[in-house]
């Protein structure tokens, strides 16, 4: 029987989420037939056994060290045989409606090359999944001192697409890579996620490449997924995924927008990089001290806290090696 879709799921150390996906995933086919590849990254945990013992069905490759997510979802895409490609995270729950919702759009729209339908948290609110491709100055209004200076404002709003309507069908740049459904022959086209990019950025890539084919991105309303985010990444520690961030950032620049002009960006975003940090450090310190002294906004409180708390752990481990991104 022909395989409509092949879902990759790459896991790491994400056992009870990866339960819940796999679950939802055989609950609500939307009568396709799905062949589902589980990619574990040398989890610690006992996600492997697990997936044995209770859903044989699943396709499971087993890594011997982490791979990257990446790499790890093109070991699974090197074993999918459906004409859908669906990467989807481990820590999603998938609706009766998402499949067939993504299947209907790339069918219907010849110029697609890659669609994700809505996401949503856990209390059923919109998650905010479409941004517009990264700019110099969006990054640097993002996480430099500019931010503080109030610099590029619009060009980090528009990154961040504040006013995005999430109940239409319209083309996009870009897609959170939690939920991400192509073609095989789209990525026989465009290739498969470029293992440079460890973690961070691989979708963003996926879409460019895309559309410097002439073909097109798009949101669809239809369908829902809850998206629990960051299951993986708050395992690493903040300050190390924040590394894994701004690595992948610069290795997409140079990629798109040329060598030369990333360097000349580097030599700005890294003293204001610094400098952010330990604006934010002071900042959540100050702001700390005086909430303790006023008792009120602990949640305001709590958040600069952990800003502060990154950005000290960041300058300590890495150090001057960040220059060197």
């Amino acid at each position: 029987m022909a395989i409509d879709a092949s879902i990759i799921i790459v896991n790491w150390n994400t056992r009870q989420l990866l339960a819940k996906c796999l679950l939802s995933l055989c609950q609500n086919t939307d009568g396709f037939e799905l062949e589902i590849i589980v990619v574990d990254n040398a989890s610690t945990d006992d996600s492997v056994p697990y997936v044995r013992q209770n859903f044989p069905n699943v396709k499971l490759i087993c890594n011997s060290t982490n791979k990257g997510f990446a790499a790890a979802n093109n070991q699974g895409l090197a074993l999918a045989c459906g004409k859908n490609i669906l990467f989807l995270n481990s820590d999603t729950i998938v609706h009766t409606g998402a499949l067939t919702a993504m299947v209907e759009l790339l069918d219907t729209k010849p110029d697609a090359a890659l669609c994700a339908c809505r996401l949503v948290n856990e209390d059923g609110s919109v998650q905010h999944s479409v941004r517009s491709f990264p700019t110099f100055r969006a990054m640097l209004a993002r996480h430099t001192i500019c931010k503080y200076l109030g610099m590029f404002r619009d060009e980090r709003n528009l990154y961040r697409t504040r006013n995005f309507d999430y109940d239409q069908t319209v083309q996009v740049d870009q897609l959170m890579g939690a939920v991400l459904m192509t073609k095989r022959d789209i990525l026989e086209r465009i290739g498969p996620m470029d293992e440079n990019l460890y973690f961070y950025f691989e979708e963003t890539d996926l879409c460019r490449r895309a559309r410097d084919e002439g073909l097109k991105v798009y949101f669809t309303p239809r369908g829902r997924i809850t998206h629990l985010a960051r299951a993986s990444s708050n395992l690493l520690g903040s300050h190390t995924t924040w590394a894994m961030f701004l690595k992948s950032m610069f290795y997409y620049f140079r990629k798109h927008e040329g060598k030369t002009r990333t360097f000349l960006f580097a030599a700005v975003f890294k003293p204001g990089l610094y400098c952010y940090a330990v604006c934010e450090m002071l900042a959540g310190f100050g702001l700390a001290a005086a909430g303790v002294c006023l008792r009120r906004e602990k949640d305001k409180i709590r958040q600069k806290l952990l800003r502060s708390r990154r950005c000290l752990l960041f300058l300590a481990r890495y150090g001057l090696r960040f220059l060197f991104y």
